[in-house]
C-alpha cells in the first residue's frame, strides 16, 4: 500500500506501518483530522498528512501547510492526555519538499517525509517482523520480553529510533 499513490490505499498503508512500530493508530475522514496518527507511550504523537498525490514538480501551498499545522490542534484536543506536556509533531509526505513562496511563513514547526522514505521504512519494518516471528516464534513473552525489547531497538523499531528517522528533515524553502 505504501508504493501506491491513491490516498485511501496509502493511508491504510500508513496505518498498518505504524502499529509496526508499536504505535496506537488513528484514522479518521473527519474534515480536519490528520490522515494517520501514530501515538507513542508517553503522550507522543506523529500526525501525517500525505500528499502522495502531487506530481514530484509541485509546490506544496500555504493550504496544505495549514492543514497540517492544524492537526497539531486536532491531536491535542482529542488524543492527548496532558496537552501541556505532550510532543506532538506534524509530518507533511509528499514527493517534494518544495513550497511555494507564499507559503515559506507557514512552514516553521513542520516536518518532512518522502513516500520513497515511508516505503524503506515499512520495507525495514517488514524485514524485521519477519526476522522477530522467527526468532520468538512460540516463546511466551514474559520470558523474552527484555530480549525483545533489544531485538526491536537493534532492527530500529524502537520509539526513539522511529522519532529519529520521521524527524530528521524540517519542512523547509529548499
Amino acid at each position: 500500500q505504501l508504493s501506491q499513490c491513491d490516498h485511501v490505499g496509502y493511508h491504510e498503508g500508513m496505518e498498518t506501518l505504524g502499529q509496526c512500530f508499536g504505535a496506537i493508530t488513528t484514522r479518521k475522514t473527519e474534515q480536519g483530522a490528520p490522515d494517520v496518527v501514530w501515538t507513542f507511550a508517553d503522550d507522543v504523537h506523529f500526525a501525517f498528512e500525505a500528499k502522495t498525490e502531487k506530481k514530484p514538480s509541485g509546490e506544496l501551498s500555504k493550504k496544505h501547510l495549514l492543514e497540517a499545522k492544524g492537526h497539531i490542534d486536532w491531536v491535542g484536543e482529542r488524543l492527548c492526555h496532558n496537552q501541556s506536556t505532550a510532543q506532538i509533531y506534524a509530518i507533511v509526505v509528499a514527493p517534494t519538499p518544495a513550497i511555494h513562496q507564499i507559503a515559506l511563513p507557514f512552514a516553521g514547526s513542520l516536518y518532512y517525509l518522502s513516500p520513497e522514505k515511508i516505503l524503506s521504512m515499512g520495507r525495514r519494518a517488514a524485514e524485521a517482523m519477519s526476522r522477530l516471528r522467527t526468532t520468538f516464534n512460540g516463546r511466551d513473552f514474559a520470558e523474552v520480553a527484555v530480549e525483545f525489547s533489544s531485538a526491536m531497538h537493534n532492527f530500529g523499531l524502537d520509539a526513539e529510533s522511529t522519532k529519529a528517522v520521521i524527524l530528521s528533515e524540517r519542512l523547509k524553502k529548499s
